[in-house]
């Protein structure tokens, strides 16, 4: 159903070197599929929404997850680096049995979503990568201007405050303020609670704030 699309990962499969991958996935059954890889301190159930209209549509299974370390995901502790996290997100789509993949990585899960497309294993079988708000990393990336990330640093990690300017300054990196500011009272709650699940570490905390 529309309501449970996403709920919190519940299934999980071992992979080498003691990962743990908490993952799920919806849609008809088939062997080609969606991996939908999310960014930093972020957990798979963020893409609730996409899922969901992807499930709506039908054409395909899709799947999302917690990167190791994040949410439900578990592995020992170490120096990751993007490739590593790329051979994990290409292994569950092997676990899942696909033989054709559609990737789609957010924020440092496009630099993820890069990497995969550079595995040996994965260059035959990936039919369409979509990248979104990222960059190829290096000493040559295209990086955010000065301000852009001076905003993402004073909203995501600052203490946060509940002065009504500083919850819409944070709400503004997720949604349209227009759009926002038609919600109301109790569908902001919803979706602020929704947001605090789905993402961990300071960014999580602050935006836990938001809805106290």
């Amino acid at each position: 159903s529309r309501s449970s699309a996403c709920s919190p990962p519940l299934k999980t499969v071992d992979l080498p070197g003691g990962v743990r991958l908490a993952y799920d996935v919806a849609g008809p059954p088939g062997d080609a599929g969606g991996l939908l890889i999310m960014g930093l301190q972020a957990r798979g159930r963020a893409w609730r929404g996409q899922v969901e209209r992807l499930v709506d549509e039908g054409r395909w299974p899709v799947v999302w997850f917690d990167n190791r370390g994040v949410g439900e995901s578990r592995a020992p502790s170490g120096r990751w680096t993007a490739q590593d996290l790329a051979r994990d997100a290409w292994a569950l789509a092997e676990h899942l049995g696909w033989r054709a993949v559609h990737v789609v990585g957010v924020s440092m899960g496009g630099m993820i979503g890069q990497e995969l497309a550079l595995l040996p294993g994965a260059r035959d079988r990936l039919r369409s990568l979509c990248l979104v708000a990222t960059h190829a990393g290096g000493p040559v990336a295209r990086v955010p201007t000065a301000d852009g990330l001076r905003r993402f640093a004073k909203i995501m990690l600052q203490p946060m405050r509940r002065e009504r300017p500083k919850v819409r300054e944070r709400v503004s990196l997720f949604f349209p303020l227009d759009w926002w500011d038609a919600r109301s009272p109790d569908e902001r709650r919803t979706l602020l609670e929704d947001l605090r699940k789905s993402f961990t570490g300071p960014s999580g905390e602050a935006l836990g704030s938001l809805g106290r």
